[in-house]
């Protein structure tokens, strides 16, 4: 038998600015790694995996984003 709880979250306006700010830097990250995988797929028909993302650092992109 499996059981389910429904919870409802109800965060006050300053977790709901901590939330979002977490949400869209989530997404920036995703984005910017996706369109650098499309670029070389197009460009050079290469295919990156996974340790070729860790080696591109997420330091060199916080000296220019600074909201990361």
């Amino acid at each position: 038998m499996q059981k389910a709880f429904k919870v409802t979250l109800i965060p006050n306006h300053s977790q709901e600015i901590l939330i979002n700010k977490s949400i869209g830097c989530a997404r920036f990250v995703y984005n910017h790694f996706l369109a650098l995988k499309q670029e070389l797929y197009l460009t050079e028909q290469k295919i990156l995996n996974i340790t070729e993302f860790k080696k591109r650092s997420y330091v060199k992109h916080t000296k220019n984003y600074p909201a990361l």
